[in-house]
């Protein structure tokens, strides 16, 4: 995460996110999506980010991040 809230590009959109907060749920939900044993019960991904002006540029620019962290582990 630190890569992505230093990003020029996203970090506006964690300024005032709780980060320790959004860590935990992203862990959960990247564990969901890849057949973990959590049940997802939070808010679908286009609900939780509803109205924040996210475009798919931002999309894919934390998708990057993403691969970029799951190379090096």
């Amino acid at each position: 995460m630190k890569k992505v809230i230093e990003c020029g590009k996203l970090k506006p959109f964690f300024d005032s996110t709780p980060m320790e907060l959004h860590v935990k749920r992203f862990a959960y939900y990247l564990s969901y999506m890849t057949g973990g044993q959590q049940e997802w019960i939070g808010k679908s991904l286009k609900q939780a980010h509803k109205g924040r002006c996210i475009k798919e540029y931002h999309f894919d620019v934390m998708a990057h991040y993403l691969k970029e962290a799951l190379v090096e582990a």
